[in-house]
């Protein structure tokens, strides 16, 4: 299971049990879409997993019906979340249905991304001038290192 840059997310055999047997590109199933970046199996279903691309899109996938569901936190009322590009995502060591991701806040779930809890404060430092880039491009290293 690997992302790609601008070729989404795919799972597939590390090997082939049969004589001769060669991995093949038809042995691949597509799990995420974007730039492709983390992966992480349900490990109660094979079945399931879980893929990220840029800006915090976190999906769900099906590998047997090829469904994939958006299941990136959403939050109530004026505040807009600011992921990173390349988001961080883990899942619980004890609990295969919890899972983190993070914005400018920590987010959980417990239910395998049906519904998420913010379970931190801001961790930014909210300077609105930081949060130029996207409006703007890539900002000058000076302006982050000052």
């Amino acid at each position: 299971m690997g992302g790609l840059q601008d070729n989404g997310t795919w799972s597939g055999p590390a090997y082939k049990w049969q004589i001769f047997g060669k991995i093949q590109n038809t042995d691949f199933v597509s799990v995420g879409f974007g730039d492709g970046f983390d992966v992480l199996p349900d490990l109660d279903d094979s079945r399931y997993g879980y893929s990220l691309s840029q800006g915090g899109s976190f999906m769900r996938y099906d590998k047997k019906t090829g469904m994939i569901k958006s299941i990136k936190p959403q939050i109530e009322g004026d505040t807009k979340l600011r992921f990173n590009w390349n988001t961080a995502i883990a899942q619980d060591p004890f609990n295969n249905s919890t899972l983190y991701i993070g914005s400018q806040f920590v987010h959980k779930t417990t239910n395998k991304g049906f519904a998420w809890t913010t379970i931190s404060p801001d961790l930014t430092t909210n300077d609105p001038e930081k949060q130029k880039a996207r409006s703007i491009g890539r900002l000058n290293h000076r302006q982050f290192c000052s």
